[in-house]
């Protein structure tokens, strides 16, 4: 995403699960016009299907962002107060590299012994570990 179009998107929150999405972009289409829009559900678990409660907005102009922030933060809708802010990139790529065994399956030697791997004072188990010690 350029620094330009970062400019005009912005991030909407605290919306009540009530609030659909037409409705919401009725509303912000008060503000400008609307190049990009993203209404977010949840896709697992128990609210499988339910909004998030946030949504992404693009418009056209920088001004129309700002006339949105301006006149939709701290509003109320259906009860609560929208939170409208500068949208920012998320670094979508990990800083350091994720290493795999080769044959894609977890060494439990490696693991912290709270998962079920070795640790310096593991000594001995029932399983019939190769780092077992005898007394």
């Amino acid at each position: 995403m350029t620094d330009l179009t970062e400019r005009k998107r912005l991030w909407v929150g605290n919306l009540d699960e009530r609030l659909s999405e037409a409705n919401l972009l009725k509303i912000l289409k008060r503000y400008g016009e609307i190049t990009q829009f993203d209404f977010l559900f949840h896709t697992s678990g128990p609210k499988q299907g339910k909004p998030r409660g946030y949504c992404f907005v693009s418009f056209k102009t920088v001004e129309e962002a700002v006339g949105a922030i301006a006149g939709l933060d701290g509003k109320n809708a259906l009860g609560k107060k929208l939170l409208v802010k500068w949208a920012h990139a998320q670094s979508k790529i990990p800083s350091e590299p994720i290493q795999v065994e080769s044959n894609h399956e977890l060494n439990p030697d490696k693991l912290p012994a709270i998962l079920g791997g070795q640790s310096s004072s593991t000594t001995n188990n029932s399983t019939g570990n190769k780092n077992n010690k005898t007394s």
